[in-house]
C-alpha cells in the first residue's frame, strides 16, 4: 500500500530529526554546564544562579512540557481534523492569550515576592549577599515560565503540521544562548558594575 509507506516514511524521517536535534541539545547543554563552570565556578554565585532558576524550571516542566501540552495538543489536533485550520488558529489564539494573562500575573508574583521564595526553596541561604543575588536573579527571571510557557504551546502547533526538527532543538538555542551569555555578557555586565551571574539570567 503506496499510502502506508508514504506515511512510515514520513514517520521515520520525523523520528530522525527529532533524535538529531535532542542529541545536538543534549551535548550542548554538556557545553553549557562545563561553561558556567569555568567561567563562575563553584561558589555562592553558582548556588544562587542554580536556586533562583530551580522554581521556575520545575514549574517549566510540570506546567509548559507537562500539563499544558497533555491538556492542549489532543485537544488542538482535534479540532484542526475535523473543524479545520481557521478553528485550530482560533483556538491557539484563545490558549496563548489566556496563557499570557494567567501567567504574566504569575511572572509578577515571582517579580514581587522574590524574596519569599528564597526562603521557600533555599531558607538556607539566610539574610546574606547569596540571598540579595538570588532574589535579584529570580527577579529576572521572572518571565521565564510565561515565555517557556508561549514557545511550548507553539512547538506543539508546529508538531501538528509535521515541523518537527525546530520545535525538538529549542533547548539546544536555550543553551547557546546560555553559553553565549556566560563567555560574552558576563564579562560586560561585570565592567559596568553589575554582578556577572545576572547575564545567565538576562
Amino acid at each position: 500500500n503506496w499510502s502506508l509507506m508514504a506515511r512510515k516514511h514520513k514517520a521515520a524521517k520525523a523520528a530522525r530529526s527529532v533524535s538529531a536535534a535532542v542529541l545536538i541539545s543534549r551535548l550542548l547543554g554538556l557545553v553549557r554546564e562545563l561553561t558556567i563552570a569555568m567561567v563562575f565556578g563553584a561558589g555562592a554565585i553558582t548556588d544562587a544562579w542554580l536556586v533562583a532558576f530551580r522554581l521556575p524550571g520545575m514549574l517549566r516542566d510540570l506546567v509548559a512540557e507537562g500539563a499544558l501540552n497533555s491538556a492542549f495538543m489532543p485537544t488542538f489536533n482535534r479540532v484542526l481534523s475535523r473543524q479545520g485550520e481557521g478553528a485550530a488558529w482560533r483556538l491557539g489564539s484563545l490558549v496563548i492569550s489566556s496563557l499570557m494573562v494567567l501567567l504574566g500575573v504569575v511572572s509578577i508574583i515571582f517579580y514581587v515576592f522574590s524574596d519569599w521564595f528564597v526562603y521557600l526553596v533555599a531558607f538556607g541561604f539566610g539574610p546574606t549577599s547569596k540571598f540579595e543575588l538570588t532574589s535579584s536573579l529570580i527577579r529576572i527571571i521572572s518571565p521565564f515560565l510565561l515565555l517557556v510557557a508561549l514557545a511550548s504551546v507553539l512547538m506543539g502547533m508546529l508538531n501538528s503540521f509535521g515541523r518537527f526538527f525546530l520545535p525538538a532543538v529549542t533547548t539546544a538555542f536555550f543553551n547557546v544562548a546560555v553559553v553565549g551569555s556566560a563567555i560574552f555578557a558576563a564579562p560586560w555586565l561585570e565592567s559596568h558594575g553589575f554582578p556577572a551571574i545576572y547575564a545567565l539570567g538576562v
